[in-house]
């Protein structure tokens, strides 16, 4: 009896145990998909992580976009100086602001210029405990995750607030003095750039870096021997101390010459577009950026093939078939006899329907229907909606066939430069009506070019590793810009490749101030003679929604229309 009541005791228990293990597969997701889709778990799984002692810094995973290597200030194979009886190759950070700060690129320029610089054995990045850099709801500044896929040696060290940071949330000099003291080498400020290392700073005994006329107990730089650093950061009394200025940058006078400086504080707010803007060119602050970021002081760019790349043809996607509209029939049209390609290939799982399609196929023999299944799933991860699944199959085709990409709801207004043809791939900007801040810009690629496997659609697909359903504009607009930014010698973007219209207003894409870009679309004769192509994104103008109402119009945008059956003999 008794040896019955044991073995049902423990066929009890291990039924209780396989019924807590079924919950738990069906409860939580996979250890992969928890850590690919962090940012996007629900209330509950936000306060288990929240739970869990330094679940935040054990589980933190995010997109990661080809940074250049951070081990050498340039592309060649420098020689690292061997460990010398200097101050040590060790950098401290303190992050004390709020826990939904974001880490931003001024905070990322810093950590890479003293990687790039200094060349370290471990940078400490001592943080409070379970609060680490927030990412913005646009995705945009994922710098501090991207560093930390980048240089292996980046400690995050959780610490007491009270410890690290004052009551006005700065860091404490008692606790930058103490680290210093246990592991020597340099703090600094995450708004401060490092500009040297080597020789004189490296062999000083105690080096510190200040703003002139700043008083504040702690410099934006001061390294030290572990045997030479004093107790609170006075050196008032160390015989091998050095003394700099670091340079003050802000908006006004971020041209000054940087050369003589030892460190550089950056008071303006930089984006990596703005090193690419020409007039930077020779200014020796964005010279020295550029080499961190792109590793050359030149501002970097695509260069063109001797010869044409780019396939002289068109690709369309239509999925779920249905009735072709007459602004896809224009389109069509547009690259036919306006960019004169050699053919037009619509790729769907079902072709167009309707008498616009079946007036194509009469009348134009170079047009052809390709059969592409709808992408149900990339990566593992699920396409849901339409929109994403036509964004999906664009990338494969232009990665595979390369030509010349037009959304449905875009047309050609004037020929194509030949001369386009000649760069791996052509994007334009979209329009500044939606600031998904702090993206300074996005991508609009509803009309492209690209040769077959440019590296830019490389890049692209393999990014899509990140793809996410419940977000509109990531995976289309805001993706391929991350990835321009950089590495922007991949794509040539051709400032006038569309006109961005949105509730019957249009809005450039050449102009970078948000102001000017309504006050340009005000006034459509100032840019009715720029664009190559108008893209429709929503609604369909009136006058266009079929051919008798836009022969009958004498609208601008019917006259567009006017102009491409003129082109195709249709008038």
């Amino acid at each position: 009896m008794a040896a019955s009541k044991r073995r049902l005791v423990c066929l009890i228990c291990f039924m209780l145990v396989l019924v807590l293990m079924i919950l738990t597969l069906l409860t939580f997701p996979t250890k992969q998909s928890f850590r690919r889709n962090l940012y996007n778990m629900g209330d509950l799984a936000h306060s288990l992580i929240a739970s869990v002692n330094q679940a935040k810094v054990d589980q933190r995973e995010w997109r990661y976009f080809n940074l250049k290597p951070l081990y050498a200030i340039n592309e060649t194979t420098d020689a690292i100086p061997l460990p010398s009886s200097g101050i040590r190759r060790v950098v401290h950070f303190v992050w004390c602001e709020p826990s939904n700060a974001q880490f931003t690129f001024n905070h990322f320029l810093s950590v890479v210029a003293s990687i790039k610089i200094i060349r370290p054995e471990a940078i400490y990045f001592n943080h409070r405990k379970e609060i680490l850099p927030e990412i913005d709801k646009w995705t945009y500044n994922t710098w501090f995750e991207e560093l930390l896929y980048s240089f292996p040696w980046l400690y995050l060290k959780p610490q007491s607030f009270s410890d690290i940071c004052s009551n006005v949330g700065e860091p404490k000099a008692s606790f930058v003095a103490g680290q210093l003291r246990q592991h020597g080498g340099i703090y600094l400020d995450l708004s401060t750039l490092i500009l040297d290392f080597e020789g004189t700073v490296q062999e000083a005994d105690v080096v510190t870096g200040k703003l002139p006329e700043v008083t504040s107990q702690l410099p934006s730089l001061f390294g030290c021997k572990p045997e030479a650093c004093p107790e609170h950061l006075s050196s008032s009394a160390v015989v091998n101390h050095l003394e700099h200025k670091c340079l003050f940058v802000d908006s006004v006078n971020y041209g000054r010459n940087i050369q003589g400086y030892k460190c550089v504080v950056l008071n303006s707010s930089f984006v990596p577009a703005e090193l690419l803007y020409l007039e930077t060119a020779g200014k020796s602050l964005h010279n020295f950026l550029r080499k961190l970021l792109y590793g050359q002081e030149a501002i970097p760019k695509p260069e063109p093939h001797p010869k044409e790349v780019v396939p002289n043809v068109a690709h369309y996607v239509w999925f779920g078939g249905g009735q072709m509209d007459y602004v896809f029939y224009l389109s069509v049209l547009s690259v036919l006899h306006i960019v004169k390609v050699d053919a037009v290939y619509i790729h769907g799982d079902r072709p167009p329907s309707g008498p616009h399609w079946r007036r194509l196929l009469t009348q134009e023999v170079k047009v052809k229907w390709i059969h592409k299944p709808r992408p149900t799933q990339i990566y593992g991860v699920r396409v849901g909606r339409v929109e994403h699944a036509a964004d999906v199959a664009r990338h494969d085709i232009m990665l595979k066939y390369g030509g010349v990409h037009l959304d449905t709801d875009a047309v050609f207004n004037k020929s194509l430069d030949r001369r386009l043809f000649h760069y791996d791939a052509v994007v334009s900007l979209d329009s500044p009506l939606y600031p998904m801040r702090p993206f300074p810009d996005v991508f609009n690629l509803g009309v492209v070019l690209s040769r077959p496997f440019s590296p830019f659609w490389q890049r692209y697909q393999l990014n899509e590793r990140y793809y996410y359903e419940g977000d509109y504009t990531w995976n289309s607009n805001r993706v391929p810009y991350k990835i321009w930014e950089r590495n922007p010698e991949l794509v040539h973007i051709q400032p006038f490749l569309q006109l961005i219209c949105c509730h019957l207003k249009c809005y450039p894409t050449w102009v970078r101030e948000r102001n000017k870009a309504v006050a340009i679309a005000e006034d459509p004769q100032r840019w009715v003679d720029k664009p190559l192509a108008v893209h429709w994104t929503a609604p369909t103008p009136p006058d266009m929604l079929n051919e008798k109402i836009m022969r009958n119009s004498s609208s601008l945008f019917a006259q567009i229309g006017h102009n491409i059956l003129k082109a195709a003999g249709q008038w």
